[in-house]
């Protein structure tokens, strides 16, 4: 007696989709966005939202700024261990505001994907 081997198709599909979608070795974590001072304290996002931006150009002279990552995201405490320098997936949540995702300009890559590797070590300037 024979037997046929039973796939489930719609399984199969699924798998596939969702490894297309993620992609390989990307980072695809949501950093928290939250406005802070210049002494890293965390503000309502509206004190952010109000003031003009340019893409590409750093914000001199502003009073509040948008921090990436890092602990520190209820309102009043210090924002530590993230940047200044938004995430190069380009999405964010927005715990302040509601925690809803948003895009914005990407920043630099930190993470590699496959055979990438990181060395502890310092990077000097005109050694």
């Amino acid at each position: 007696m024979k037997r046929s081997r039973v796939v489930d198709i719609p399984l199969v599909v699924n798998v596939a989709a969702a490894a297309i979608l993620l992609g390989c070795g990307s980072d695809h974590r949501l950093e928290a966005q939250r406005c802070v001072t210049r002494d890293w304290e965390v503000v309502p996002d509206a004190n952010c939202e109000a003031q003009p931006t340019t893409p590409g150009r750093a914000p001199i002279g502003h009073s509040y700024y948008w921090y990436y990552g890092g602990r520190g995201v209820g309102i009043g405490e210090r924002a530590s261990g993230g940047s200044t320098i938004p995430p190069s997936n380009g999405m964010v949540t927005r715990p302040n505001s509601g925690g809803y995702v948003t895009a914005v300009h990407g920043g630099v890559s930190t993470r590699g994907g496959f055979g990438s590797h990181a060395l502890g070590g310092h990077v000097g300037v005109g050694a």
